[in-house]
């Protein structure tokens, strides 16, 4: 079986039907012009052919795919974290009367673990009150949370996404004084290892923002015209930059075996929107989905081709 990236795929928007699937090899979130609700469609692992996602909640934000394809976290208009079961339609909540509400949730690459961006106390308004904000690791099987992060401020253009074989775990915030920062957690302990001011995780929840278990991919909040590799060693908390040029103002959706998925683009007088992959600098543009669809294709998530690895999560 080829990589997804590897080759391109047509979606024809009339003919979807939903539908439920064993596994996914690809989730994307379309949004068709002039409607109110985005489609939800993934890639059917076993027979390689498209399906509406059958039964799946009201959702805000971002939905992300486990890494073995089979499930999608998210969280619906009441701020309430699901996982949706793609081969029974079904939802698992995870409601807490304790905190606000969540923002986004991303799985452990085992599957065992929610990362999920909470909202603890929101105050009254903007500066007004407290404003407090955690990451809370939840077990999936047996909904025990724990806090393993807190702050002052808001998830505001927030991310969070586990490193590849779940050592690292990253996410990005705003704080009170609304400066955006990325903090790189160690999943062993759940100490901070490195704290990164104006740098924002390319991507929420994918592997493919991950150039390898101690590489991520982030754009400047100051400078829209680089991205960087941000080398994080986690032994001695040593952290390395590394510049790339990015000539793509509408930046990335999707990633995946180093190929990034660039955002769409809508053929004028057609009823066809495309999207392409290339290199992080925009190089190598090769076409990856044609939809047969006047539509915005919001994110395509690709679940991690090596599975089976552990997460470094500790009970």
């Amino acid at each position: 079986m080829s990589v997804v990236v590897d080759r391109s795929w047509e979606i024809v928007g009339g003919s979807l039907e939903p539908g439920l699937v064993r596994a996914a090899r690809m989730l994307v979130v379309i949004r068709p012009d002039r409607a109110r609700a985005k489609r939800v469609v993934v890639l059917d692992a076993g027979e390689d052919r498209f399906v509406e996602v059958a039964g799946l909640p009201q959702h805000r934000g971002e939905l992300v795919l486990s890494d073995d394809g089979t499930r999608i976290v998210g969280v619906d208009p009441g701020l309430r974290l699901f996982v949706h079961t793609l081969a029974t339609g079904q939802q698992q909540w995870f409601d807490r009367d304790d905190v606000d509400g969540h923002v986004v949730g991303a799985f452990s690459p085992d599957g065992r673990w929610i990362a999920a961006a909470t909202m603890v106390e929101t105050g009254i308004a903007p500066g007004v009150g407290e404003h407090r904000i955690a990451i809370e690791v939840i077990d999936i099987d047996t909904g025990a949370v724990r806090s393993v992060w807190s702050a002052e401020g808001y998830w505001d253009e927030c991310a969070i996404s586990w490193s590849p074989d779940g050592r690292l775990l990253a996410a990005t915030y705003m704080s009170l004084e609304e400066q955006q920062y990325t903090v790189v957690l160690d999943t062993d302990s759940f100490g901070v290892i490195a704290t990164f001011e104006n740098w924002l995780l390319l991507l929420t929840g994918s592997s493919g923002m991950w150039l390898g278990n101690d590489e991520f991919v982030a754009f400047s909040d100051v400078d829209v015209q680089h991205l960087a590799i941000i080398q994080v060693d986690a032994s001695t908390s040593h952290c390395r930059q590394r510049l790339i040029p990015h000539p793509l103002t509408d930046g990335y959706i999707g990633g995946s075996n180093g190929r990034f998925v660039q955002s769409s683009e809508w053929l004028r007088g057609t009823d066809t929107t495309q999207v392409y992959t290339s290199n992080l600098d925009g190089s190598d543009r090769q076409l990856f989905i044609t939809l047969r669809l006047k539509a915005d294709v919001n994110k395509v998530e690709i679940p991690s081709t090596d599975l089976g690895i552990t997460s470094g999560v500790r009970s």
